[in-house]
């Protein structure tokens, strides 16, 4: 399975080892945020492998190193449950977008307080 319909400038928030990789088309322009540089050489290798031209940046959720209105699409698949301001986040993917552009995203969320299933994700959280 593949992303549907991307093109033009994709930027991946938080890609880790990538993933997510296999799933893009070839002909994108692929920019990575990934604070952990330790996971910049696995991402490397992943798309070498793949055939993927990549572009690695350091960075964070709450200050994407994009430039304003420059990126046709932001992916971000189980990064938002960690960051601390949600509001920056959203607000920085909303300054980089460009008008029209569209923001992917994949979260898990906590059930509804005092409900049998967040007891239960409360309890196996740790693990």
């Amino acid at each position: 399975m593949r992303y549907a319909n991307l093109q033009g400038k994709v930027l991946e928030i938080g890609p880790g080892t990538g993933p997510n990789l296999p799933y893009y088309p070839k002909d994108i322009q692929w920019i990575g945020i990934e604070p952990n540089p330790h996971m910049h050489s696995y991402l490397q290798k992943q798309a070498e492998k793949l055939g993927l031209i990549i572009e690695l940046r350091i960075g964070n959720t709450e200050w994407l190193d994009a430039e304003d209105n420059s990126i046709d699409t932001v992916v971000s698949t189980l990064v938002l449950c960690s960051v601390p301001n949600i509001d920056y986040t959203l607000q920085a993917i909303l300054r980089v977008l460009k008008p029209g552009g569209r923001f992917l995203f994949i979260e898990h969320v906590a059930a509804p307080q005092g409900t049998i299933l967040r007891q239960l994700q409360r309890t196996i959280s740790p693990i």
